[in-house]
Order: structure tokens, then C-alpha cells, then sequence
């Protein structure tokens, strides 16, 4: 059972059939169904695997995660310079970055493509992939996007810090860089002047939420915020009561 399972949780995505994925020292892990089963990764900090069982697989040490449409994992790892995808039958395969810290290959492979290292990572319901990563050398960091085609492209430079991307359910899509930014027609528009450090939807894609640095989560709506959880104290305690009543940090 889950509540009875040892876990480290450090990043946290819903899969498309609402359960939730999160990595947990170098491996990615699913509850469903109030069990905790392992998908990927067997927690080993290094690189291996591709082509076979993503169970056997070395997915680094802090691996980020996004889930695609039709229900197959994505893995960032920044440590290694790599994007890699879980498909339904449980095979681990690269699909971005050639291991080098660099950003070069835009309207290639993105196999062939160096790709830095991916610190944010967000699929838009097409499938198209968006990722930013922090790179060495004189290349500036930005978003990029790998197409179905498996083509990767720039989509903006703008960021030289990043640390977290979604869509809401009208395909927006929001940056974190320190404030809540949301990208319109071929620019970045900061939406809310708050210090903030991952962004997510909610699970009806409706709502935009986030949170806050004070050991709070907020709901961006319209430029508009309000409480959803926290007292802004860290700490986990609060289970049963209102959730803006609780410690979450």
C-alpha cells in the first residue's frame, strides 16, 4: 500500500489515466489503485538501458518526468544530457540529446540534436514536446520542442533561468523564471509578480496552479491569485482539515 511504502518523492506528474507518477532516488515510480509499483529506473545515478526493460535502466540521480497523451513516460535526465520515453510495453529509448552539454541541431533528429541539460519538461495534448534546458559555452539557454516527427526546433529564447513548464486546458503554455510567465503570440508575458517554483493544472485542466516558496500553493486565474493550500510554514501536518489550514511545506 502506499501509505505504508518508504518513498523520497521529488518530482510529481499525473499520467494520462489519472495516476500518479513521481521519481524517487533515481527511479520513477506510479501509485494506482492506493499500491506503489516501479516503472522505471533502478537507481543507479548513471546512464544505461536504451532498448531494453526500463526497469533495468540507470536513469540518473534527480531524472525529471512528463506523461504523454497516449500514455507513454518521459524522462529528462539533465545529468546526462538525454530525453529518454517508457512506452506501454516497459522499453526504455532515447529520443533527444547525444550526450553533450551543448544546443546545436534545431530542424534536425532530435536524436542527433545536443540538448544541454533538460531542467523542465511538458507534452502539449498534440504530443509535441517542450522541454528547457541550461547549457555551457557561449549557446544561450531556451525552450525547445521535439515535433511528432521526431524534428527538434527552437520555440523561444528568452529564459536564462528555468525551472518548471506547463499547459492549461486551452494549450497556454506557463513558465516558471522566479514569476509566473505565460507565453502569447511569440512572446513571454509575465502573469503573476510572485516568487514561485514549479507550476502544474489541476486535474479537471481548468485551473492553473502553483507554488510558492513560503510553503504555499496558489491558483492563477485571469492574473488573479488565491489560496488553495498551506499556511506557510514547513512542515506536514494538516491531514483531514482545510487544506489552507495544513502545513505543506
Amino acid at each position: 500500500p502506499a501509505l505504508a511504502a518508504s518513498i523520497q518523492p521529488r518530482y510529481l506528474v499525473f499520467d494520462a489515466s489519472g495516476d500518479l507518477l513521481f521519481t524517487d532516488r533515481g527511479q520513477v515510480r506510479k501509485i494506482s489503485g492506493g499500491v506503489v509499483v516501479t516503472v522505471a529506473g533502478n537507481g543507479s545515478t548513471e546512464f544505461s538501458g536504451d532498448g531494453g526493460p526500463a526497469l533495468d535502466a540507470s536513469i540518473g540521480s534527480t531524472p525529471i518526468i512528463a506523461a504523454e497523451p497516449g500514455g507513454s513516460i518521459l524522462i529528462a535526465q539533465a545529468d546526462h544530457f538525454r530525453i529518454r520515453r517508457v512506452t506501454l510495453n516497459g522499453v526504455i529509448q532515447t529520443i533527444a540529446g547525444t550526450g553533450i552539454n551543448a544546443a546545436s541541431g534545431d530542424g534536425g533528429p532530435a536524436l542527433t540534436a545536443a540538448i544541454g541539460q533538460p531542467r523542465s519538461l511538458v507534452v502539449a495534448s498534440d504530443g509535441t514536446i517542450y522541454f528547457w534546458a541550461s547549457v555551457s559555452g557561449p549557446n544561450r539557454p531556451g525552450v525547445r520542442r521535439i515535433r511528432l516527427d521526431g524534428v527538434i526546433e527552437s520555440h523561444s529564447l528568452y529564459f536564462r533561468t528555468l525551472s518548471d513548464l506547463a499547459f492549461d486546458q486551452d494549450e497556454n503554455l506557463f513558465a516558471i523564471a522566479n514569476e509566473v510567465y505565460q507565453y502569447v503570440g511569440s512572446a513571454w508575458v509575465k502573469k503573476a509578480d510572485i516568487v514561485a517554483r514549479a507550476i502544474s493544472t489541476s486535474s479537471s485542466g481548468d485551473l492553473l496552479s502553483l507554488v510558492y516558496f513560503d510553503n504555499q500553493v496558489f491558483r492563477v486565474d485571469q492574473g488573479s491569485l488565491t489560496l488553495v493550500a498551506g499556511v506557510g510554514r514547513p512542515s506536514a501536518h494538516g491531514d483531514g482539515g482545510f487544506a489552507a489550514l495544513a502545513y505543506v511545506g
